[in-house]
């Protein structure tokens, strides 16, 4: 039997990311971030919304050398997320003395979520130990645009119905009660945002 695994990649709290650079990546093993630096622009356009908010949500990703957990094998899984941690430990090392709050901490990617003041913000730019940054808010998709993005169209053409198979969605949030989905077709749900009261399923929290 034919099996559809339809994914929307999403981080979290987490925007969506951009798909092509995502879909580019996956086929990246490993995915080498040690020479990729946040510009200095990226860095002035978050200050500026700390000036108008005292603070601003992001996501931090270390400039490591990374492998999705699924493709690794009995110990080389626990000698990455060693490595995760000590990323980890080196960048919240950076922020010391500046405002700043963690707000979740990932052990199977090299990420990290903060909500930081311009300071730790300017004190995270100086360190250089940002890989990528991204700015934690919610997204909201609509069907006109995550339809083409999942291919659904594509899907229903070539009769993958997913009859017999457990089709997972990491999605910005799933209407279960859709007249397209059905609640009878859920089996499970869960939030994992770090933007909490937001779009979350009322017995989960982010």
């Amino acid at each position: 039997m034919q099996r559809y695994i339809a994914a929307l990649a999403l981080l979290v709290p987490m925007c969506l990311a951009n798909t092509t650079l995502l879909a580019q990546e996956s086929a990246l093993v490993p995915l080498d971030l040690t020479s990729t630096f946040v510009p200095d622009h990226e860095f002035d356009r978050l200050a500026a919304i700390t000036s108008n908010t005292g603070d601003v949500r992001v996501i931090v990703t270390f400039p490591v050398t990374f492998v999705p957990e699924g493709m690794l094998q009995g110990q080389q899984v626990g000698m990455q997320h060693a490595r995760i941690i000590n990323a980890r430990a080196v960048v919240k090392a950076a922020l010391l003395g500046t405002r700043h709050e963690v707000v979740r901490e990932y052990d199977s990617i090299p990420s990290i979520a903060f909500s930081l003041s311009s300071e730790a913000l300017r004190a995270l730019q100086r360190s250089g130990l940002a890989a990528r940054i991204e700015e934690d808010t919610i997204s909201f998709p609509l069907l006109s645009s995550a339809g083409p993005i999942v291919q659904s169209t594509q899907a229903a053409a070539a009769r993958f119905a997913g009859q017999g198979r457990i089709v997972v969605v990491l999605d910005t949030g799933v209407d279960k009660d859709h007249a397209f989905i059905g609640s009878s077709q859920v089996s499970n749900e869960a939030c994992f945002s770090s933007v909490s009261g937001l779009l979350t399923p009322s017995s989960y929290s982010g």
